[in-house]
């Protein structure tokens, strides 16, 4: 891609990750990261109790090796096959409600950060015109926007000229590289 702030592996999943943190982070010694991972082990049928030990050693290791690192980490996004939601959903429940309070109890500077919101209506249901037209997990380009503007809320980042978030996901973010050192990784 030719962005050396990015890396991205598709189709990964929580426990492929540990490489990348354990030689990225220390390379890179970033000030942020943004992290959003989990779909892909709920669409290869990994359990939720899976999930919960996985990401909880993933940030304790992104901890460990970068203890002054801010962690930014999102819930997954709605699939559009419901049959996941109830996965999706208790997932982000564990995330929000339990890991990063628990995080922060330890003196850890994490922020949860609600992608899943963005992407339900009122009644709770996917916004399928948020999502790309054959892919019932991705977002298409103006999902991606709406991811960026939630990670430059989150980060209480004054929003970019909107001509950097045109394109495709989540580019506006390359705006942050001229304030902070930070590594993005996408997995899709």
């Amino acid at each position: 891609m030719g962005d050396p702030y990015h890396d991205g592996f598709p189709g990964c999943w929580i426990n492929n990750l540990t490489v990348p943190v354990a030689s990225d982070l220390p390379f890179y010694q970033p000030d942020d990261v943004l992290l959003q991972v989990g779909i892909n082990d709920i669409l290869n049928g990994r359990t939720i109790s899976d999930l919960q030990t996985d990401i909880t050693g993933l940030v304790n290791q992104i901890f460990s090796t970068e203890p002054t690192v801010h962690l930014y980490l999102a819930s997954i996004l709605p699939n559009l096959n419901l049959s996941l939601d109830p996965e999706v959903q208790a997932y982000n429940n564990y995330i929000s409600s339990t890991l990063v309070p628990d995080q922060q109890a330890l003196g850890r500077n994490i922020t949860f950060v609600d992608q899943y919101a963005n992407f339900v209506d009122g009644a709770g249901a996917p916004i399928s015109s948020l999502y790309d037209v054959n892919d019932p997990t991705h977002p298409n380009a103006a999902g991606y926007l709406l991811m960026a503007n939630t990670w430059f809320d989150a980060m209480a980042v004054p929003e970019p000229a909107s001509a950097i978030l045109t394109g495709l996901g989540g580019i506006g973010l390359v705006a942050l590289m001229a304030r902070r050192r930070f590594v993005r990784h996408s997995y899709r």
